[in-house]
Order: C-alpha cells, then structure tokens, then sequence
C-alpha cells in the first residue's frame, strides 16, 4: 500500500495563474487516490471548497504520546512556537505586543525575519525534547495562526498542561472551543488584553490548564493509529491482490 502526504493548499490565493499546475495536480492527486485524509474538519472543507474532489475525504484529527513532562511546575511566562519566518504563525503578532503584557514571552523557532527591537525572548530552533520541557514549565502558550490545518505544537502545549490562547479561526474552535481563550488574530489590542487578564487570573490560569490537559486526551497517538488502521482495512478491502501493489491505496492530506 502507498500513502502520499500533499500540503493540501496552495501558499497564496489558489485563483492566481502561477498555482494553476500546483493546483492541478493536487486535484488530480485527490481524484487518482482511493481515499483522502485531512486532520480536522476545517481543513477538509478547505481542501473540497478548493479543489473540488470527486470523493470525500476522511477526517483523523493528529495524535501525540501522553508526554514525559506534564506534571512540572507552571512557571509565569508566555511561550509559542513554530516557523517564526512564516506570516500566517502571526508570531509577529506576539513580537508586537511582548512589552505590553507584564509576563514574560518567550518566542521558539526559526526565524531570522522577526524585528530584533521586540521585548520578546528569541529562543531560535530547539530540539523537540527541549521545547516540551519549556512547554511543562510555561503557565500560558500563545498561537495566534491565521491559518491551520492542525497545530501539532497547541496539541502538545495542552498536554503539557499550558493555559491556552489561540487565535479564533476554524480549526481551533474545532478542536479546542471551551479549554481555551480565542482571539481574533488581527487584533493586537485584544490578543494583549486577554493575555494580561489572564496572567492577572491565576484560577482562571489553573482552570485553563486544566481543561487543555484534558481536551489533549481526545488527540492520543492510540486512536490515530485506531483511526487510520481502520480505514486501510476498509481501503484495502476493495482491492484484490493483483492491485494492491502496483496501484495507490490512500492518500493523506496535512500540512
């Protein structure tokens, strides 16, 4: 069996000339496949409202190990984090807003691009196994994404225990509406307002926390395998022997 991931979306509006061969053959990507997967809802009607398959796609929200550092002490400061270079991670947005907070914010990943002036803590690239330490001691964790199929690093924020505050588009009303803060992302003034108050609110902090660790059980590792492991078996059910090898099963859509 095959399994192909493809972005999914094109890197700029999908109706400009220059994405038309990208575009193509992504569509003839989803249409050749047997089955087509997004990791949440949002995403999937984006993909359909794009690119218009043949097919429906299935939806397996992205699974993670219960991590090793949950139980850590909760220290006050803000942390994010992803491809700081990258506009629609909007961390320029907590760049911005780093010195009206009170707290400190603490800014991990790549990113050459962001203004050297910020109050915030440029941290650069971390190992994995160093971020999810900082992840266990940090008491909020930011993401104001313009867009996002899943967010990977929210999912192991939460399980980290991390109050959440997120910018308010389809994918994290999806998975996260009532275990964390939403905000539009456009909005400076109100992202730094609702990350005052909160920093200002320690049970509304500790209830926060609570709820994220919680929510993060819904997102296991053993129920994306479940999940996929499922729909193989009904994939492959479909095809004989002569088939099987030469012809591609399932395609997965992430980005």
């Amino acid at each position: 069996m095959r399994v192909d991931v493809v972005g999914g979306l094109p890197p700029s509006r999908p109706d400009e000339p220059r994405w038309s061969v990208y575009a193509d053959r992504v569509r003839s990507a989803l249409d050749y496949a047997r089955g087509w997967v997004a990791p949440t809802e949002a995403f999937r009607a984006a993909v359909e409202r794009i690119y218009i398959p043949k097919k429906r796609g299935s939806v397996i929200h992205n699974g993670i190990a219960r991590p090793a550092f949950s139980g850590q002490q909760k220290k006050p400061f803000i942390l994010a984090a992803g491809r700081l270079w990258d506009e629609a991670k909007n961390t320029a947005a907590l760049a911005r807003i780093a010195g009206e907070i009170g707290w400190p914010v603490k800014l991990a990943g790549p990113g050459q691009h962001v203004s050297c002036a910020t109050a915030a803590e440029l941290l650069g690239r971390l190992p994995h196994e160093s971020l999810l330490e900082l992840m266990a001691s940090a008491a909020v964790y930011a993401s104001p994404a313009l867009y996002e199929p899943f967010g990977l690093s929210v999912l192991e924020a939460a399980a980290c225990g991390c109050a959440l505050v997120l910018s308010d588009i389809p994918t994290h009303r999806e998975l996260w509406s009532g275990a964390a803060l939403l905000v539009d992302p456009d909005d400076d003034r109100e992202m730094a307002g609702t990350l005052r108050f909160l920093c200002e609110d320690r049970r509304l902090q500790e209830e926060l926390q609570l709820r994220a660790r919680l929510r993060s059980r819904r997102y296991s590792g053993h129920a994306m395998l479940s999940s996929y492991l499922s729909l193989y078996r009904g994939v492959l059910g479909g095809v004989d022997a002569e088939t099987r090898s030469p012809g591609q099963v399932a395609l997965a859509v992430d980005a």
